[in-house]
């Protein structure tokens, strides 16, 4: 499960292709008494590797949905670069 995105830019914004957004190595740990979550989205189109981006949350409380947590974070930053996501 992850995004399709069906303009991804590529080779400094000059071309577009469409990709498939997945979130990898998800952990959670907690330090000195804030939750932290992260991972890996993994940016591909076919069997190409384009991009990774690397996601972290805190948080005061436990998080219940951690694959969750993280696809909403995924989404918000992309959204703010600007990129048209679609739930795959």
């Amino acid at each position: 499960m992850g995004l399709t995105i069906d303009e991804y830019p590529v080779y400094q914004n000059s071309a577009y292709v469409k990709a498939y957004v997945n979130i990898r190595d998800i952990r959670y740990n907690k330090e000195e008494g804030e939750y932290k979550l992260s991972g890996f989205a993994k940016i591909t189109t076919g069997d190409v590797f384009i991009n990774s981006l690397y996601i972290e949350i805190t948080s005061d409380d436990v998080f219940t949905d951690t694959w969750g947590s993280l696809y909403i974070e995924l989404k918000r930053i992309l959204t703010e670069k600007g990129i048209v996501l679609v739930d795959a």
